[in-house]
């Protein structure tokens, strides 16, 4: 296990103390850390909750992520896919995302066309930051 994961479980042991989420957080630190980099730059949500062996909707998992992405710990950076109406995949970052909250749309990059129902083609993923 690279030496970013063993530190990450070390403060989730601090933070998450007697938390029943601590557990699912370590199951999920310790799995992705060990993928193959180019698998690991791509974590659905339901990956994360098969690798933590839980169903995606139980909250004990809802606030794993939420500690995994934050500040002190830092070991999965969230990002966004757009799907285009072609088909096609776009990355898109908390910023471009926050955009097209604020006008109503996204651009489509392939076409350049509003899209107004954006949020039915835009989903969550994530990367383990340290397993490169």
């Amino acid at each position: 296990m690279a030496a970013q994961a063993a530190k990450s479980l070390e403060v989730l042991d601090r933070i998450l103390a007697g938390n029943p989420a601590r557990e699912i957080a370590k199951r999920i630190v310790e799995q992705a850390s060990s993928l193959p980099p180019e698998q690991a730059k791509y974590l659905s949500y339901s990956q994360l909750a098969n690798m933590a062996e839980v169903e995606p909707g139980d909250g004990r998992l809802i606030q794993s992520v939420a500690v995994l992405t934050a500040g002190q710990v830092d070991f999965l950076n969230p990002f966004y896919v757009f799907e285009a109406t072609d088909g096609e995949e776009y990355r898109l970052n908390s910023r471009e995302l926050a955009e097209a909250k604020q006008l109503g749309y996204i651009i489509d990059p392939h076409s350049g066309d509003r899209v107004l129902d954006y949020r039915h083609h835009i989903y969550p993923y994530f990367e383990c930051k340290f397993n490169k």
